[in-house]
This record gives structure tokens, sequence and C-alpha cells, in this order.
């Protein structure tokens, strides 16, 4: 019987049951509801505890998580928190605050910072939580707090933006409206401002960078090929390091390759030279570096990159020209912008 009589939000620690916040009837445009209809009368600060009288029960019971105070005047104070109840007697209730105030029969209300439709956990677990939440701004969100402040959540709006927000960071990652993925905002947004990757539309492009849209292209450049340093000596036939794909990204795309080549072993009268050998849309094409003197150790090549535009399902291939046969280290990357 205890359990069909308590009162849903004054004895819920009593009954054992979850705590159903209690919130007006406000307009679906307001974004900070009551946590409570009741008014404070008197708000007392010591610099540890903050103290609340109410116009009667206050309706905030032991526990009671993620709410602040609003409309007292003087407003020192207004507004601090996410707080949570510590001690909860009748009209009174006290939480930890480090406010100084003594602001008597002045009205005030527990406001929320966010609206939950269920708190689970309030009380327990070292003042840890697990909240869903429903906003007045068409937010669903499920949190994650401690000592009354979210600290992570999955965020859910009618939009179709679908995030995870890390509150400690202050970072979020989310897709947008657009359906685009997002890192770098500190909360979800309609649309991304930070840095995104293009939805199946855009088969997955990075199409925003630190606030920067692409006009057109790829939006980023990716390295197809690299190598760690290759111990030569003389000549090297062709050798294909890449084929460029028939179709999508990386089928009609400019090119870039750089190269570094120095010699290891001084050998008299010896030389390198470097070609790249690919083909384009008119034909075989051959680009190569000047021929320097390998005949010291150190020497090297580290010409400019070399830029080219392959065509689709063709092989992009290095070929060494020497004379004399040097020893050396050949570095190479090839990039698809």
């Amino acid at each position: 019987m205890l359990r069909k009589l308590c009162p849903l939000l004054l004895l819920a620690a009593l009954c054992n049951v979850p705590a159903i916040a209690q919130t007006n009837q406000q307009p679906a445009t307001l974004t900070l509801p009551l946590a409570s209809k009741a008014i404070i009368t008197t708000l007392i600060g010591d610099g540890t505890t903050m103290t609340a009288i109410c116009n009667g029960p206050c309706g905030m019971p032991i526990g009671t998580s993620n709410f602040t105070v609003t409309n007292i005047v003087p407003t020192t104070c207004n507004g601090t928190g996410p707080n949570t109840i510590a001690t909860a007697v009748g009209d009174l209730v006290t939480w930890s605050s480090g406010c100084i105030i003594n602001a008597v029969g002045q009205a005030g209300n527990f406001t929320q910072v966010n609206a939950p439709v269920l708190v689970l956990n309030n009380s327990g677990f070292s003042g840890n939580s697990v909240q869903l939440l429903l906003d007045y701004d068409s937010h669903l969100t499920e949190a994650m707090t401690s000592n009354g402040a979210i600290k992570s959540d999955l965020d859910l709006d009618v939009s179709g933006v679908a995030g995870l927000v890390n509150h400690v960071a202050q970072q979020a990652a989310y897709l947008d409206a657009s359906g685009e993925f997002c890192v770098g905002d500190l909360t979800p947004q309609t649309a991304c401002s930070t840095t995104a990757w293009g939805n199946h539309s855009f088969g997955g492009a990075l199409t925003k960078y630190q606030g920067l849209s692409p006009i057109s292209g790829n939006g980023q450049p990716f390295i197809v090929y690299g190598n760690k340093a290759i111990p030569l000596n003389g000549d090297v036939p062709p050798t294909t390091l890449v084929t460029t794909p028939l179709v999508g990204y990386g089928s009609n795309d400019i090119y870039s390759m750089r190269v570094y080549a120095v010699a290891t072993t001084g050998v008299a009268n010896s030389t390198c030279q470097l070609n790249l050998l690919y083909i384009d849309v008119t034909g075989n094409q051959t680009q190569s570096t000047a021929q320097v003197n390998f005949g010291t150790a150190g020497a090297k090549i580290a010409p400019a990159p070399i830029v080219f535009a392959p065509a689709p399902g063709t092989p992009v291939q290095i070929s060494a020209t020497t004379t004399n046969s040097p020893e050396y280290k050949l570095w190479i990357e090839i990039e698809v912008d």
C-alpha cells in the first residue's frame, strides 16, 4: 500500500521507484522548463551550501539533478549549476554551491537545464545517474551524469541530427541534417560548420574542412603509394607502382609524385636520372628528372613534385637510368588530388 500512496516526487526515494520529473505545461518554444511548480521564497548561500525555502513542498527530492535557479532578486547566483539536491525536508532543500546570497522573501524558480521524462539511479552510484531527456526544443537525449552535470550523451533530433557528445572535452561527433558526418563542433548542429565527410551521394569525400567547403574536386589529397628507403644499384627497369581505378575516385583525377634519391657511396663518373612513365588521354608519357652526378656520397635528386593526369585503368611506373652503376637509396610518394 505504501508504494501506491507515495507521492511521485516527494517520496520517490522511499518508494524505491524511479523519479519522474515534474514539469509545467510550457509552450513548445520554452527550452528551460521548470523542474518544480514550487516557488522559492527564500534563498540563502554561505559559499558552501545553498538553502532554498519554498511556498510549500519544494517538489525536489534528494538526488534531483540537472537544475539551476532563476528569477531570484538580486540576480547573484541566478543560473548557476547544474545542481543536485543534497537534503529535502518539507519546504526546505539544500545543495552544494559556492555562491553567497541572502535573498529573503524573493520569488524564484527551480529551472531544469533539460526536461527529463525519466531519471534512473538518480541518487545512487556516488552521484552518477542515467537520464532519458526529452527537451522542449525537440531533442531526445540519453545522458550520463555525475554530481548533477552531464558528462556524455547520445543526442537525437527530429531534424535527423544524431550525435555523440563528450561534455568533459566539449567535443561532438554527429550526423547533421544532410547526413554528413561531422567532427569539431561543441554540440551537434543542423549543418556542420567544422570538418565533415559527405553522405553516400558524395562517396564519403571530405566536403568541409575547418569550415571551408571545396568548390569542386574530392576535398582532400590521398597518398596512394609510398615507400621507405629502397637501396638500389644501377638501372631500374619500368616498375608499376600503382594502377588507376577504372571508375570513381582516382580514375580521372590529377596526381603528383614526389621522389628523393641520394647516393650512398660515391662511384666515380656515375650519374642517375629518374623517370615517371604513365598514359594520359593522348597516349604514353614520360617525365624525367635532371641527370645528376652521383660520384660523391650525398649527391641527391630532389625535384619539385611531378604533376600528371593518368587515364583510368592505367599503370603508373618509375624507372632509373644510370651510368657506372651508382649505389643509392630511393623514396617515392604518389598522391591523388
